[in-house]
């Protein structure tokens, strides 16, 4: 890849209870390229690991198990003495600059960009505010800190006061950092010491085990007054520098910067006389601060006195990685600074160490075109047997090396498991030669091209990025019901793929493929898409809506290549926000007079007009450096992260048939929107953005603050789909309506009319404010829609949300014991169209619309599951889990609501957590009812996983599948008052369970010892397997068919000799409901407790099996790999008028 970095500024510049009534759901793939790091902040600024929270992107953005390799080849040549012009002298902390506009010296200033803000602008703190101690001598020494910082926001509900992002709107009397928790440093300058802590006992502790402060999002560069002044004076004098001193600053910083890599260091001889190639000065080693600081020194004695031999000193580099002979290593003794002998022993080169990843990766930094670089030409020739190219009339064998470090290495099996992708940056000279060396036939690394500090410090950011960057996958499959027939699904595939990167944006993409009977996959040309060895898309597939084998790329293809090079463009597309009267739909552009810069939370207005424009995807900031900027963004669609896109089928409408029925697809990205794209031809119908996201606007605008990754439209949606006339067709009378959360993105749910596809209309929003709702925290839970007695028309109910207290980790990086939540306890439900409060479970005091349950003291973040067990279309019964692996039955019973005298009554019905580490099991998916019967027994089997989901990567806990037998199959009031039939049962424990995990049932020793264990099982209260890998939990809902009870479960990654966590292993479990055997997998008459489960290939997060409803079978699908299929040999009949899926 070849990039010429230039910059424009300036100088410095997815119904699941019914899924639907008639609606379908999608089968998505989601696949990502993910980034090795942890938190890469910007150059010039420490680089740190969070210990504090935990999210599941730590898996795509997790801390290394080991560092990536690096070695810098620095041209420290005579022309790197070369001044270059610059518009000011740097700056220099023992001055005091004259004091520009309004700042004040009393003042800490802030952006989070890579810019300071104007010298008018509001975001700004006290510096008697600033209580982060890490910050004190970087801002009084170099005028600037960068690091995750936040504000106290008190609250008039103590338990919602908590640590924010800093805004432009707030000044707020306590900042603090990160660094200071993960530095065990509590010392505090405008209060007592402690650490940010959220909540009623804020905003400090005394203990660092109790700060629960998320820091995500919260990356900030603060600028001492005396910086800002030098930054905004304009009358300074100028001071020019030369090309070495601006390289080594920013290698400095980006040594210093990026801990995720340890680096080594090659230098050019002094190229006269035998004084050929070059010396490494610093090894590849693993570093610390201290070794960092040291590094930095060498840097600092090079000078600029020598020749450029280019390819001499990448052979040198080809001898040290392999371990050799040292050549020209040892041959310029007198040379500043003197080679580093610590590599060496007898006189061959000690290969670094090995335990971390797949490449030594080579930057080689000059300045000029190669001079005296012929020595090592013909035995390169002879090492690659090649012929080396010419360049500009000159034979050079760059390249050639190049490519046989990168693709022949291995051959040799020096280094073993690993090849050496070469970087180059070529500072203020362009050359074909640089290219080509860093191209994919050569190097296999990139070239970039730069021509000052700022664009050479970028070229270096951009380098790191590619080295820590690892191809993964993260999928949740389900599969589209034909809303035609019932009994069987449409033959679509959607694939929802997204990119992390070290900055705030991510990109994402929607893409479609076609589903054929037992679940196989094909392209556009009826191709196979999946490859049988990975179980990964296959990189030659062509995907619908494009013509263009894009396979997985996430940047090619696509509905997001549709937004981008097809009608409708940006300007045109329809794009709505909830700023009208009542909430209501207006159109998202500049003439909307409440996109204003108090709702994008702007510190200057006067930056609106562009980053609205930017918003709808309109190239404001020219991105591809060709000066059109009315042109779309070379890539608008942001990531779908958590939101499963759902296939909606509206039927034979528009000028569409049964046949080929009008079907459009739903979901949401971390870029803020809600898209709603056409399947014919992946043309985005609408988009949505929710006001409350106005804030994530700039942040992802400005893309400057590395690691800090904004949510938006996160969560999933709950589909409701009505058809009056039960044609299958979207018509007059009928309705569909959306229902989502947002899961990070905040507190907030969303209902809103999309029967016409083409033109939607809010129904209503509720967030903490909206009265009633106090409890709610962050809407993880997709909304569900049914019926409830007494209530006229349908109500939608969801968990009352996340707690980020359950993020909390330990000083291991392991999630901390769980504690009691104050956000989120309890579940609503709501009238589907008004959003009316019609009853809800909170702690809070009993009303008509409120049960008080103070034992409730854990979030729900799963969705709510519902039963109607007497058929009459009404739910009598629900049940929901919570983050502290409680599961709670609520009955129903009756005909009237509680406030009109109805007997609701809500208990635990089962308490399977703990209070340590090892018993610290948590839910958050819905738990699937089954009505059943076994050994003449009628229950309701209640089948719910354990698994820490915001931080899939813990490995301490031990995490199991359950089956619960609910014997009371009836609904009626439990103990609530005098009225009530029933008295409350004890929750059910864990030790109430039948130990399945041995098998003994199917694996026992005799015949005896098999109905033994039938017996024991029959007489518990369910069974419990335990999940046996370190690690291994579940992340999903399990699905049932024909008595088989299929889930998946993930293993993370252990990762002692990798450099990073690694995504980990996934299973598919294929296994009797009522029992818990091995049904599909072994010998048909020997089956044992190795065949319940299968390795499935494929990399990611797979969650819910798909069900495949074909003309002959159900089939389950758990990821793409056909291990991760199970066929039955089972369909589907069509009976009655409605149909719905658990």
């Amino acid at each position: 890849m070849k990039y010429i970095l230039n910059f424009p500024y300036g100088k410095h510049s997815r119904i699941n209870e019914f899924p639907a009534v008639y609606g379908r759901v999608s089968f998505t793939l989601k696949t990502i390229s993910r980034y090795l790091f942890s938190a890469l902040l910007a150059l010039g600024s420490v680089f740190y690991t969070s210990l504090c929270v935990a999210e599941d992107i730590d898996l795509f953005v997790g801390s290394a198990a080991g560092n990536a390799q690096v070695l810098i080849i620095f041209d420290n040549s005579g022309s790197m003495a070369t001044i270059v012009e610059a518009d000011k002298p740097p700056f220099d902390s023992l001055i005091t600059y004259n004091t520009q506009g309004s700042i004040s010296s009393s003042r800490v200033y802030w952006s989070s960009g890579s810019t300071p803000p104007s010298s008018s602008t509001s975001q700004w703190f006290y510096v008697s505010s600033n209580n982060c101690a890490d910050s004190q001598a970087s801002l009084g020494g170099q005028g600037l800190y960068n690091g995750s910082v936040r504000g106290w926001n008190p609250s008039w509900w103590s338990s919602r006061s908590s640590w924010d992002r800093l805004s432009s709107r707030d000044h707020p009397d306590y900042v603090d950092c990160q660094a200071d928790v993960l530095n065990n440093d509590s010392s505090n300058v405008s209060r007592a010491n402690g650490f940010p802590r959220n909540g009623s006992s804020g905003p400090f502790t005394s203990s660092v085990s109790n700060s629960n402060t998320s820091w995500s999002s919260s990356n900030r560069t603060l600028y001492s007054a005396n910086y800002m002044n030098w930054y905004h004076d304009d009358n300074l004098a100028p001071e020019d520098r030369t090309r070495l001193e601006i390289a080594k600053d920013v290698i400095k910083d980006m040594v210093l910067s990026t801990t995720s890599i340890d680096f080594g260091l090659m230098v050019f001889n002094q190229g006269d006389g035998s004084k050929n190639g070059g010396r490494l000065v610093k090894k590849i080693e693993s570093m610390d601060y201290n070794d960092r600081v040291a590094f930095n020194l060498v840097v600092d004695s090079l000078l600029a006195e020598n020749w450029t031999p280019l390819s001499e000193t990448l052979y040198e580099s080809y001898l040290y990685l392999t371990g050799q002979t040292v050549l020209y290593g040892d041959v310029d003794s007198g040379g500043t600074p003197g080679r580093d002998t610590s590599a060496e022993l007898n006189n061959k080169y000690i290969i670094p160490d090995e335990d971390c990843g797949d490449y030594v990766n080579v930057i080689l930094i000059t300045d000029g075109e190669p001079t005296k670089d012929e020595d090592a030409n013909s035995r390169i020739e002879s090492l690659t047997g090649e012929t080396c190219a010419i360049f500009n009339g000159e034979k050079n064998c760059l390249p050639t090396l190049a490519k046989y470090m990168a693709a022949d290495i291995n051959a040799s099996n020096t280094l073993d498991s690993k090849s050496v992708k070469v970087y180059t940056v070529g500072f203020q000279t362009n050359q074909e030669l640089l290219e080509t060396t860093a191209d994919e036939e050569h190097g296999q690394g990139s070239y970039y091209y730069a021509n000052d500090t700022l664009e050479l410090a970028f070229a270096f950011r951009r380098v790191v990025n590619e080295i820590l960057e690892t191809p993964t996958r993260f999928t949740s499959p389900s599969i589209a019901t034909n809303v035609f027939n019932r009994t069987r699904s449409l033959d679509e595939a959607y694939l929802a793929s997204f990119s992390p990167s070290v900055y705030p944006r991510w990109e994402g993409n929607l893409k479609k493929l076609q589903i054929g009977e037992k679940g196989v996959l094909t392209d556009k040309l009826g191709a196979l898409a999946i490859d049988d060895v990975s179980g990964e898309i296959k990189e030659d597939a062509t995907t619908f809506w494009g013509n263009v084998q894009d396979g997985g790329e996430v940047n090619k293809g696509g509905a997001g290549r549709v937004m981008v090079e097809e009608s409708p463009l940006p300007a045109d597309r329809k794009v709505f926000v909830n700023t009208g009267e009542g909430g209501s739909l207006e159109v998202f552009d500049k003439d909307n007079e409440a996109l204003n810069a108090e709702l994008f939370e702007l510190g200057e207005a006067g930056q609106l007009d562009a980053l609205i424009d930017w918003s709808i995807g309109i190239d404001v900031q020219d991105e591809d450096r060709d000066l059109d900027t009315d042109e779309p963004r070379p890539w608008i669609m942001g990531d779908p992260l958590h939101s499963t896109p759902i296939s909606i089928n509206y039927g034979a409408i528009n000028g569409r048939s049964e046949e080929n029925p009008d079907v459009r697809i739903l979901f949401g990205t971390n870029a803020g929107f809600l898209h709603m794209i056409n399947s014919s031809n992946g043309k985005e119908s609408w988009a949505f953005m929710p006001k409350k996201l106005a804030k994530i606007q700039p942040v992802l605008y400005e893309n400057a603050s590395v690691s800090d990754h904004p949510y938006g439209v996160d969560g999933n949606i709950g589909l409701f789909m009505l058809d009056e006339d039960k044609d299958g067709n979207v018509s007059s009378g009928d309705k569909v309506y959306a229902y989502f959360g947002l899961r990070r993105g905040g507190s907030a749910v969303y209902g809103m009319d999309i029967t016409d596809p083409d033109n939607p209309k809010m129904l209503w929003s509720i967030d903490e404010t909206t009265s009633g709702f106090s409890e709610l925290g962050q809407t993880w839970s997709t909304p569900i829609i049914t019926r409830v007695p007494g209530h006229d028309g349908w109500a939608v109910i969801f968990g009352a949300g996340y707690d980020e207290n359950k993020d909390l980790l330990d000083s291991n990086g392991q999630p901390a014991v769980g504690t009691e939540d104050s956000l989120g306890r309890g579940i609503y439900i709501v009238d589907f169209e008004t959003g009316e409060l019609i009853w809800s479970i909170t702690p809070a005091v009993n009303s008509g619309t409120n049960r008080a349950l103070g034992a409730l003291t854990d979030s729900v973040v799963a969705p709510v599951s519902r039963l109607d067990s007497n058929g009459d279309g009404i739910t009598d019964r629900l049940y929901f889990v919570d983050t502290g692996a409680n599961i709670w039955r609520v009955d129903m019973p009756g005909n009237k609501l509680p406030s009109a005298g109805g007997q609701w009554s809500v208990f635990k019905f089962a308490e399977l957590g703990g209070t340590s580490v090892r018993h610290d099991r948590r839910f958050y998916h819905r738990m699937s009812i089954l009505q059943t019967k076994f050994q003449n027994n009628n229950y309701d089997a209640l089948v719910v996983g354990s698994g820490n989901r915001a931080h899939p990567g813990a490995t301490l806990t031990i995490d199991y599948m359950f089956m619960l037998k609910d014997l009371e199959i009836n609904s009626s009031c439990h103990g609530f008052s005098a009225a009530c039939s029933s008295t409350v049962p004890a929750p059910v424990a864990l030790n109430d369970l039948y130990n399945i995990t041995k098998n003994f049932i199917q694996d026992g020793v005799s015949e005896q010892k098999r109905q033994k264990s039938l017996e024991g099982l029959i007489s518990e209260k369910g069974w419990r397997l335990k999940l046996t890998d370190k690690g291994e939990k579940i992340l999903g809902t399990a699905s049932t068919v024909k008595g088989t009870l299929v889930f998946s479960s993930f293993v993370p990654g252990q990762s002692k000799d990798e450099c990073s966590a690694g995504i980990g292993s996934q299973y598919a479990y294929a296994i009797n409901l009522h029992t818990g055997v091995a049904v599909y997998w072994g010998p048909d008459d020997n089956k044992s407790k190795d065949d319940r489960r299968r390795n499935v290939k494929g990399s990611g997060l797979f969650g819910d099996p798909g069900l495949y409803y074909g003309d002959e079978s159900i089939t389950q699908l758990i990821g793409l790999d056909p291990d991760g299929v199970i066929d039955h040999d089972f369909k589907l009949k069509a009976h009655g008028t409605y149909w719905y899926e658990d």
